[in-house]
């Protein structure tokens, strides 16, 4: 796995079946509004100057202040780690006479999934704090004074407290908490506390391995939620602590590990990254009061693909309201919720369907038919999808006279919805402008309150959404990855890419355009996103594709002294192509069939309706064609835009609608139709090239977003963490952007993007968080989310779901 330019890694799933030994049985929910603490007192340290931190964590609800995990209080000498206003990590040790404050340079606002951090101290020198993040060192600034000897943490008689700090400023953190650990006397690095796979994805080592470690006097080992809850300190210290706030029913069964049968797993909980309700959340965001004025849906972070035969099965309990029993709950799309309001209930929407309390009704497009029992304050309703079926359950009886076979089997008689395809979250609302109310939500972490002897559901986790996709991309990095280059203005080798690339797009960081090759048309032709010029001959561009990388000329477009490029890396699987004669154009193809993305050349006719074969075997979500041999936009065909409308890559224009592009024809398994327009396909010899990409679980994903110029954008569900990101809006005339690849990404903003349609240098503004299932935009710059609708796809760089086995972790970034 490739490692150039690489910042960190974080992780959602991969399939090296049997690498680690340990399954983190359970975790605990700490919840600010509890004063949930965890407490013993420091003895005499073996030294007061060493130590290390590390921890599993998943964020919960989000605050404009300092949210404290982990603190120390001794009369005036306080210290903690602490999640800052700003959501970087955040060490402040003060002694009393130096205050001392570091944090990570980059920020970290994923409540998707897990996270593992180790923090220590040396007590020495400027370098004598090291945070880490997923085993990879963080970049850090310092507030305060950049050194200090001492402090308040590990000092002698000091409280030592999970889950506040015991000083005014900051509030105890929202979180889930797992395999804690305290060491004094030692500082040690994340690779004594979790390991890499061969795919370099990183879990945790065994509690077996960790109890191994020096934990010194003042160590504590807190192995999971339950040991955390309990206060059992199993280091070999066995410390006496105080546990206040936290029962017994705090422990779930969320985890950053899966076990076997898909118990244990990083569940689902509900998403204050998408959250139309203006509502609160708290409990680990498994409970939501919705907010007065605003009734949008809140949706779970995880999406299910209800047309699998895996049932899937979520409980809401209804808490409280404020009136009128005013509760929504069902499901809905992650492009029904980008398009939902405040002020848009669940069930508005054409893919959003919600059972109502107060009439019992289904609602569905802003419409309702008669459907099931009314419910109320106290009541406990599942949700059932799988099969394409949607069903509800009243306190352990379905409604609309369904029957547990009928679940079991997707029989559609008795369902509230039927047919449906695709990825669905779970959600929940209230009904009416100045109502409010409260549900909490299990999605399996937690025992159901429901018994359903004959319907063999599941929770929503990694593990089970796994089991459903199984896709074939488990390393996405063997198929495509970007890497950094510094060029030298001397040819040079450039290795680690992890395959030999069949196709690459350069771009060098400031203002010059974007250069093009692949191994089908040969390593020295070169064309451009951002100019319409002909394809030209550059000797000294690209001079090879290698085993392992590639090899750059002394062209300033690709290798000028001292520049930095970005470069995308495609895997082809057949560098020198081969003749596909399906369709009325044979083309010469390089299909990687794993990826289903191939690249090819053919000769046009000018005539409406030619066909071309693109050798995938499924039909493509997008494809580009270009004109090589005069000048001429590169068009693109995006699977959610439909064949009478094509994007054309270099300029900033709404598509054009135009039966030439693609002779008013979607792109089947075998061929892509053509037009007869010279855009793409101009009569020529070996005067066309092509790249298709369809979409695949783990890998390759395609859709609609709509923008809203706010930085609360909109949350996609990719199914993956995105490498790159591609989009372009569809009724604005405004730029594409590609986001710059891993080798910029940062934790959370990927602050680095590139306008393909302009000579532009990098952008930066905060444009993007990457999550660990797709992306959200943060900002109301124009490019990226301006209020239109746009197409996307994106690039994984580590896939939501992989194979069944236990060792599918479970990572977040």
């Amino acid at each position: 796995m490739p490692f150039i330019g690489e910042t960190s890694t974080l992780f959602l799933g991969f399939a090296d079946d049997g690498f680690f030994g340990n399954v983190i049985d359970d975790s605990v929910i700490f919840n600010t509004g509890d004063a949930n603490t965890v407490k013993w007192t420091a003895g005499t340290p073996t030294s007061q100057d060493i130590w290390t931190a590390s921890f599993w964590v998943k964020r919960a609800e989000q605050f404009a202040t300092r949210q404290n995990i982990f603190g120390v209080s001794s009369g005036s000498h306080n210290g903690h780690i602490s999640w800052a206003a700003n959501d970087t990590l955040e060490l402040y040790n003060d002694d009393s006479v130096l205050t001392q404050q570091k944090f990570t340079s980059s920020v970290h606002r994923d409540p998707t999934a897990w996270t593992h951090w180790c923090i220590s101290f040396s007590g020495a020198g400027p370098d004598e704090v090291v945070f880490e993040k997923d085993g990879v060192v963080q970049s850090q600034t310092t507030g305060t004074d950049d050194t200090i000897s001492g402090g308040a943490i590990n000092k002698s008689g000091a409280d030592m407290v999970i889950g506040d700090w015991l000083h005014p400023s900051g509030v105890p953190a929202d979180m889930i908490l797992a395999q804690f650990s305290f060491i004094d006397g030692t500082v040690y690095s994340a690779s004594d506390f979790g390991e890499f796979d061969a795919n370099g994805n990183w879990g945790p080592k065994s509690d077996t391995d960790i109890r191994a470690l020096s934990f010194g006097n003042n160590g504590i080992f807190l192995s999971n939620g339950t040991d955390i809850q309990a206060g059992t300190d199993t280091s070999g210290n066995s410390q006496s602590v105080t546990v206040t706030g936290l029962a017994s029913s705090d422990v779930v069964s969320d985890s950053p590990t899966n076990s076997e049968d898909g118990t244990v797993g990083n569940f689902a909980t509900l998403n204050p990254l998408n959250n139309k309700s203006g509502g609160t959340l708290s409990e680990g965001n498994l409970t939501v009061l919705t907010g007065v004025g605003q009734y949008g849906p809140i949706a779970s972070t995880l999406a299910v693909p209800i047309d699998s035969t895996t049932i899937y099965r979520a409980q809401f309990t209804c808490d409280a309201d404020s009136s009128g029993d005013f509760f929504m709950l069902g499901i809905i799309t992650d492009y029904d919720v980008t398009n939902s309001t405040t002020t848009t209930e669940l069930g508005h929407t054409a893919n959003g369907y919600a059972y109502r309390g107060d009439n019992g009704q289904l609602r569905n497009s802003d419409a309702e038919v008669a459907y099931g029992n009314t419910y109320a304050t106290g009541d406990v309703i599942d949700v059932f999808i799988g099969n394409g079926c949607l069903f509800f359950a009243k306190n352990g009886t379905l409604e609309n006279g369904a029957s547990e076979s009928e679940v079991e089997a997707g029989t559609t008689t008795n369902a509230a919805a039927s047919g449906l395809t695709g990825n669905y979250y779970f959600a929940c609302s209230d009904f009416s402008v100045g109502q409010t109310v409260t549900v909490s939500a299990n999605f399996g972490q937690k025992a159901w309150t429901n018994s359903y002897a004959s319907i063999s559901d599941v929770g929503v986790n990694s593990k089970t959404i796994a089991d459903a996709l199984a896709p074939p991309i488990t390393d996405p990095s063997l198929h495509f990855t970007t890497v950094t280059v510094t060029g030298t203005g001397a040819e040079q080798a450039v290795t680690g890419v992890g395959f030999q690339p069949d196709m690459l797009w350069i771009k060098r960081t400031t203002a010059v355009e974007w250069a093009i090759y692949d191994s089908v048309r040969g390593a020295t032709k070169e064309w451009n996103f951002d100019a319409t010029n002909a394809e030209s001959t550059v000797a000294q561009g690209v001079k090879s594709f290698d085993a392992d990388g590639f090899t750059l000329g002394t062209d300033a477009s690709v290798n000028a002294s001292g520049g930095t490029y970005v470069v995308y890396c495609f895997k082809f699987d057949n560098s020198s192509g081969a003749s596909n004669s399906d369709g009325t154009i044979t083309t010469t193809v390089a299909v990687n069939a794993d990826a289903k993305m191939s690249c090819g050349t053919f000769s046009g006719n000018a005539t409406g309706g030619a066909t071309i074969g693109h050798g995938l075997g499924v039909t493509p979500a997008v494809v580009i064609v270009k004109r090589l041999d005069s000048t001429g936009s590169p068009q693109v065909y995006h699977r959610d835009l439909g064949a009478t409308k094509a994007l054309e890559m270099d300029v900033a224009a709404v598509p054009v609608t135009t039966s030439t592009r693609w002779n008013d024809t979607v792109p089947s398994s075998t061929v892509i139709t053509l037009g007869s327009s010279n855009a793409t396909n101009a009569s020529g010899t070996d005067n066309m090239v092509f790249y298709a990409f369809a979409d695949v679980e783990g890998f390759f994903a395609s859709g609609l977003y709509e923008g809203n110029s706010s930085a609360d954008g909109p949350v996609v569900w990719a199914g993956h963490r995105p490498n790159v990101i591609w989009s372009k809006s569809i009724d604005n005339g405004e730029s594409y952007y590609l986001s710059a690849g891993d080798a910029y990404l940062d934790y959370n903003p990927m602050d680095a993007f590139f306008i393909p349609d302009l000579d532009f240098a990098v952008q930066t503004s905060n444009a993007i968080d990457i999550l660990a299932t797709g992306f959200k935009m943060k900002t109301s710059n124009s490019v990226t989310n301006s209020s239109h609708t746009r197409v996307w796809f994106s690039l994984a760089k580590s896939p939501f779901t992989g194979t069944t086995s236990a060792s599918q972790q479970s990572r977040a970034r």
